[in-house]
């Protein structure tokens, strides 16, 4: 019996290796579609887990309250607040920055009263830290820094709103005060760990915006006092930032100050940024496996199930010989646990390289630091046990036709199905016996009928997901084109500050600017049935047409009735 064993054993060895490459083809599949699975969500895992270490180390700020520039002795005392554990204040004011070329980037200037805050605390990554001791020597943020050269050393001139790179010199305009500065360092924040977003983009991009951080004691020297427009707030373990807490904060502030926007750090652009466009990726990625997963599926079963049927006659003579169906069921595992045991080993670097290609990428592309990989056990376990039930899935119903086999008629029916597939390939092939171009290849068809219609069906469901992607990438920026057709400016020119329109003259006398329309905008807050919300407004002036927004519902305003028109999506929130 022993003897026999082996026989079987070498019998499906040898008939295994001579399918040696579909089965290959098979496991690649599967490996791939694992691979990337692991190492995509093991990415995504790695770069929240970097982000998160970061918010850790540098205690980022969970909750910012943005007010109207004031003086920090107003500023209403939050340390005896339930819930909140350290607070501070700071200055946020924008700016503009001009490069030799002439190119001109949006500024924020982050000015604190400590050279070390114990909120949303920086990471020198070269030269030194700020010292209130030196208030003319600043820090760039480590991203615009990079994108442009800016060197620790280079000599900064500082006024809010206005700012001039040429050669090693950066002359930064911030107001009506002008400060002779210096970079001091490079620094990395918290805040500002995905690249600053570019106020007219709204998207994070290198190089877009720069930030520099500066102590408070650099406006407050001209001033004579500590000019501040930001809180933020650390609160203690097991405190969250819900609505009821966010509004006890507001009111507190609101006792002295104006405030504009009351922030939790999930709605921080970066962090929310980071969880849509990475939430996106977790979404789609999962459809794209299932579609590499079934198309395994379906190529692996006909496979398996072919190879079943070949050994029918092996089989019953087997059964004749004595061997129980236990034990050649076992013995026609064979095929199917070499696909489970390729696919697997396959899987192990496409994940790892998923892994790293995807994480760099992405890091790279949004300016965030080096990210700590790492394949998550619970992640590699999902992928492994998805692969096992797809490979259990292709070869449990051809398999276990093993059990309900005779000798008898395994012998007998072998030979049946095929004398009646030539029947109808005959009679299919009659009809087309005077059409020659279409008799050669339809015979061929029908010669591997279910191989090629599982090829089809295999084949169709990979390409499917590159056309998904495709249509939808198309629907998408069609429909970006469309929310631009009521819109007929070319350029748009922001402002640091708001000005008249007597003082647009230099524009109107401009011969190649050939209409021209000035509206404001800026940030407001809107109050309506209890619920506060930030919301950024843009005037609209009745009989203009090149900026015309687009209704869904309702009518226009008139300049005599005073009404607005709300974002359809404000709207419906």
């Amino acid at each position: 019996m022993n003897r026999m064993g082996s026989v079987s054993l070498k019998r499906v060895h040898r008939d295994a290796g001579s399918m040696r490459f579909r089965l290959l083809g098979i496991a690649a599949i599967l490996g791939m579609a694992v691979g990337i699975y692991v190492g995509i969500h093991s990415a995504i895992r790695s770069l929240f887990a970097t982000r998160d270490a970061y918010y850790a180390s540098l205690h980022m700020a969970d909750v910012e309250i943005g007010f109207v520039p004031d003086d920090a002795a107003n500023v209403p005392d939050f340390t005896h607040v339930p819930g909140v554990a350290t607070w501070g204040v700071r200055l946020v004011a924008p700016g503009q920055l001009v490069l030799a070329d002439g190119r001109r980037f949006p500024t924020r200037v982050v000015a604190q009263p400590s050279a070390n805050p114990t909120i949303n605390s920086l990471a020198v990554l070269a030269g030194r830290p700020l010292s209130v001791a030196q208030p003319d020597e600043v820090l760039m943020d480590r991203n615009f820094a990079a994108y442009h050269h800016i060197r620790v050393g280079d000599r900064l001139t500082l006024k809010m709103g206005l700012a001039h790179l040429v050669g090693d010199r950066l002359t930064l305009k911030m107001g009506q005060a002008h400060y002779a500065l210096s970079i001091r360092g490079i620094a990395l924040s918290p805040e500002y760990l995905v690249a600053p977003a570019n106020p007219n983009v709204f998207l994070p991009l290198k190089g877009s915006m720069a930030v520099i951080y500066a102590p408070l004691q650099m406006v407050s020297r001209r001033l004579g006092f500590l000019l501040v427009d930001s809180l933020v707030f650390r609160l203690k373990p097991g405190i969250r930032a819900d609505t009821a807490f966010l509004r006890s904060l507001k009111a507190r502030a609101q006792t002295s100050l104006s405030v504009l926007e009351t922030k939790p750090r999930a709605l921080q652009l970066g962090h929310m940024f980071m969880n849509v466009d990475l939430g996106a990726f977790a979404i789609f990625i999962p459809a794209v496996v299932v579609i590499f997963l079934l198309a395994a599926l379906v190529v692996g079963f006909f496979l398996i199930y072919r190879w079943v049927q070949a050994q029918r006659e092996t089989l019953g003579v087997f059964l004749a010989l004595g061997y129980g169906r236990w034990y050649l069921l076992a013995v026609e595992l064979y095929p199917v646990a070499l696909i489970a045991l390729a696919a697997l080993v396959i899987s192990v670097p496409v994940s790892l390289l998923v892994l790293k290609e995807f994480a760099g990428s992405y890091s790279f592309a949004m300016g965030l630091p080096a990210p700590r990989l790492a394949i998550y056990p619970m992640i590699g376990l999902h992928g492994i046990l998805a692969l096992l039930a797809v490979v259990l899935a292709m070869a449990a119903w051809p398999l276990t036709g093993v059990l309900r086999l005779t000798p008898a008629a395994a012998i007998r029916g072998a030979h049946l199905p095929e004398k009646q597939k030539r029947r109808r390939q005959s009679r299919c092939l009659q009809s087309l016996r005077h059409h020659p171009l279409l008799l050669f290849p339809v015979r061929n068809v029908l010669r591997g009928l279910r191989i090629d219609g599982m090829t089809v069906l295999a084949v169709a469901l990979a390409i499917g997901v590159s056309i998904s992607y495709f249509v939808a990438n198309d629907s998408f920026n069609t429909a970006i084109a469309r929310s631009y057709t009521g819109d007929r400016w070319n350029v748009a020119v922001d402002f640091l500050v708001p000005v008249w329109d007597d003082e647009l003259g230099a524009f109107h006398n401009d011969a190649d600017i050939r209409r021209l329309e000035a509206v404001l905008q800026g940030p407001v807050r809107l109050e309506a049935n209890g619920r506060s919300q930030p919301a950024r407004i843009t005037s609209y002036t009745a009989g203009k047409t090149m900026r015309r927004p687009a209704l869904t519902r309702g009518v226009l305003p008139t300049a005599s009735d005073g009404g607005l028109v709300l974002e359809h999506k404000l709207a419906d929130a």
